[in-house]
């Protein structure tokens, strides 16, 4: 009477127990893959030549109004691009590229607007980067002009 009324409901409520804590336990061993756990705040650019250079990217939201904004960069010193969103891997998605100018501080922007296919006309452009997510990726978030 006792088993029935006391203790068959304490092993029923124990195994219960043991069983849920079995699942949690199997769910929080669980690891993430390493493609969910990164996030790159930044990337950068290192001058590597023996001249200061122009590191810019574009200013403007169509393709017809751009320009190029950007900040000089001396030899062997590096820029860093810093993610609005905290994180590249969010940033740029499979779609999205970010383009960036290294360009000849003697010919940068001469005319203050113009459309993207003239960049190069008003640019003395020396590297031209298209990067998405997979070539910040393939290359460590880091690269070297030129």
């Amino acid at each position: 009477m006792v088993y029935a009324l006391f203790i068959r409901p304490v092993m029923k409520l124990t195994k219960t127990f043991l069983s849920f804590a079995l699942v949690i336990l199997i769910i929080s061993s669980c690891k993430k893959t390493s493609n969910e756990t990164q996030c790159h705040p930044k990337f950068t650019i290192r001058n590597n030549s023996a001249d200061t250079v122009i590191i810019a990217n574009e200013n403007g939201t169509t393709t017809f109004f751009c320009n190029l904004r950007g900040e000089k960069c001396g030899p062997s010193k590096d820029y860093e691009f810093t993610a609005y969103s905290g994180c590249w891997e969010k940033e740029l998605d499979t779609n999205r590229v970010m383009e960036i100018y290294i360009v000849d501080p003697s010919h940068f922007n001469v005319d203050t607007c113009y459309t993207h296919d003239k960049i190069g006309t008003f640019n003395t452009v020396l590297k031209h980067y298209t990067l998405g997510i997979t070539e910040l990726k393939n290359g460590g978030f880091a690269f070297t002009y030129p």
